[in-house]
């Protein structure tokens, strides 16, 4: 099991290439979301994301409209002794992850996302589920674009 450290900030290194990865999903990101009429979100990155006190990789807010990646997961790859362009496609893969949960909340009435909400902290293998269906789609837009 991969344990994180603890990162105060994130490296150059590692913000240059969570973009490197968004410029390289970018066209296909926009032709995803045309085709399915979901409006195109904002998108972020951040020294690190804690929630619920898990360090997480990423996240989709349907609220403010964002998707949100941690750079701090770079550095942790880096380190590991992944290479570059390995990790790149790590975070392709990531921003499809979350441009899979965005798409589905998006397509969600408000009542269907507060049920949605209730059954993915309540229910492990609803959520297990979830995460399932975007890792597959993260890791087939990765396959795709290398």
């Amino acid at each position: 099991m991969l344990r994180l450290k603890p990162v105060e900030v994130a490296s150059k290194k590692a913000f240059d290439i969570v973009e490197r990865a968004l410029d390289k999903a970018w066209p296909w990101i926009v032709t995803e979301l045309g085709g399915e009429g979901v409006p195109r979100p904002r998108f972020r990155v951040v020294n690190s994301i804690n929630i619920a006190g898990r360090d997480v990789t990423g996240y989709a807010d349907d609220k403010e409209r964002m998707i949100t990646l941690s750079a701090s997961h770079v550095d942790n790859l880096l380190e590991m002794g992944y290479p570059e362009p390995f990790v790149e496609y790590v975070i392709v893969s990531a921003w499809f992850h979350e441009l899979k949960h965005y798409k589905d909340l998006m397509k969600m009435s408000p009542e269907e996302r507060e049920e949605f909400k209730r059954r993915y902290v309540e229910d492990p293998q609803y959520r297990d589920e979830f995460e399932k269906r975007a890792l597959d789609y993260g890791h087939t837009w990765a396959r795709t674009l290398r």
